[in-house]
């Protein structure tokens, strides 16, 4: 089940897994703290289940949520169900907001360093991952864009 990261602990646990299993960058409840005081919306979220867990953020800029946190801690054959789940995610999110889309950006264009970014997406590949993500996604009401340098959601 999601959770709202709102305790020093959650934000911990949060960062732990974002550090452990995300984007190679060390993140930090200080992190959380400065991102949530900069702007008033802006959440962070957890799952957890026996074999999945996953943490996402949102950061509302002027016309699009910014993704600040996206972490898969799964076995391969989990992923699909991960990546519907992340949708389902993003579709609660936004659907009763005036913002209807989100955007993931990377550091990087070359595919390989995307791959070493986020542990978790770099385990099957930001490729595969996008093509397992595009149908959960649409079945979700959501449609994927891809660049080298983002991944645009938009609410359909």
């Amino acid at each position: 089940m999601w959770m709202e990261v709102i305790s020093l602990d959650e934000k911990e646990d949060f960062a732990e897994l974002r550090n452990m299993h995300g984007c190679t960058r060390s993140f930090s409840v200080e992190n959380i703290n400065r991102m949530k005081e900069a702007k008033p919306d802006c959440h962070f979220y957890k799952y957890k289940s026996d074999n999945i867990e996953l943490a996402i953020g949102f950061l509302l800029k002027k016309d699009y949520y910014w993704i600040s946190a996206y972490t898969l801690k799964a076995e391969a054959e989990d992923y699909p169900e991960a990546l519907r789940l992340m949708a389902e995610k993003k579709k609660e999110f936004v659907s009763d907001r005036k913002v209807k889309k989100m955007v993931m950006s990377f550091g990087y264009e070359d595919e390989a360093q995307l791959n070493l970014y986020n542990k978790g997406v770099g385990k099957l590949g930001v490729v595969k991952v996008i093509e397992l993500a595009k149908p959960e996604y649409l079945k979700a009401g959501i449609n994927i864009s891809f660049n080298p340098k983002q991944i645009v959601f938009e609410l359909i």
